[in-house]
């Protein structure tokens, strides 16, 4: 069985998917068993995903691919090929070894892909939308005012549409509910202030050189009020089993009484994110309490239902 985790591994790491009709005839086991596998990667903190559809089947995370930064994809190229060339002068099985491991490493970042800021720390990718590719920009022009401490002026529109000029000094980003702020001392009010970064528009550089403001590191951020969580309990199929396990966490989602579903329970906000998550699972999930949460999805779909 470790031969074929180990197999299955490289397979999920050098492809970006794979079925398990794919991956039971290479190993020559039953698709179930190909499952039982994903179950024993996933309880060792491998990130084993499955993605339904036509073009669906078995993935592995981005987050577990290999450090890409060693070669190019010209110098992983030329490595392969001369493993290659070895074939017939060395030992096979070393050489396939070392084939199978390089195989698994991509490539390294291309400068040519569209905006991204990138650091040793952190991605912001931007393949969902001309919106993200703007926040990108924004994030890379505050960060680089932070690094050279020079304040920024930007226009500032706030939640009741009046649009604001302010003259700020960026001092850290702030990721909160999917959302990114930058966290400054803003001119305008003399304090420290947290900005939404969707909502500025306007970024320019000004010749103010500043200092970063010493504060408690406390981060109690003012953000919007927040909503009251919630404890649910739903029972949902196999098929979304990982992606509620990424959601309410992985110790929360255990088998049901009747051996094939799942049970998962969690504490969550009691809002619209909520609601909207649960629709869209369809009729894979069930909600088994609390029945006030029940009763808001069913005014929602009958609504949307009467639209």
């Amino acid at each position: 069985m470790t031969e074929n985790l180990i197999i299955m591994l490289l397979d999920l790491l050098s492809k970006d998917k794979v079925t398990a009709k794919q991956l039971s005839r290479k190993l020559e086991v039953s698709e179930r068993t190909i499952y039982r596998y994903m179950d024993t990667l996933s309880l060792s903190n491998i990130p084993v995903y499955t993605q339904r559809g036509r073009s669906g089947g078995i993935k592995i995370g981005e987050e577990f691919k290999i450090n890409a930064m060693y070669f190019s994809k010209e110098e992983k190229a030329c490595i392969l090929a001369a493993l290659e060339n070895l074939k017939q002068s060395a030992d096979l099985h070393v050489i396939n070894t070392a084939i199978d491991k390089l195989s698994v490493i991509g490539d390294r970042y291309n400068t040519a892909l569209p905006p991204a800021y990138r650091n040793e720390h952190f991605i912001v990718d931007n393949k969902d939308g001309a919106g993200n590719c703007e926040l990108s920009h924004r994030i890379d022009a505050i960060v680089e005012a932070k690094k050279q401490k020079h304040a920024i002026a930007i226009q500032y529109h706030d939640y009741n549409g009046e649009a604001s000029e302010r003259i700020i000094e960026p001092h850290t980003l702030v990721f909160h509910d999917n959302n990114w702020y930058v966290y400054s001392y803003c001119r305008l009010r003399k304090d420290m202030r947290l900005f939404k970064i969707s909502r500025i528009t306007h970024i320019s550089r000004t010749d103010y050189v500043y200092d970063m403001k010493k504060h408690n590191n406390d981060w109690n951020f003012d953000f919007d009020t927040q909503p009251q969580n919630i404890d649910i309990i739903l029972k949902i199929t196999p098929e979304i089993r990982y992606d509620v396990e990424e959601w309410l966490g992985i110790h929360n989602v255990a088998l049901s009484d009747d051996k094939v579903n799942f049970v998962a329970c969690g504490s969550v906000p009691d809002d619209k994110s909520t609601y909207s998550r649960i629709i869209g699972y369809g009729n894979q999930a069930q909600v088994l309490s609390p029945n006030k949460l029940k009763q808001s999805i069913n005014d929602l779909c009958k609504q949307a239902m009467q639209k």
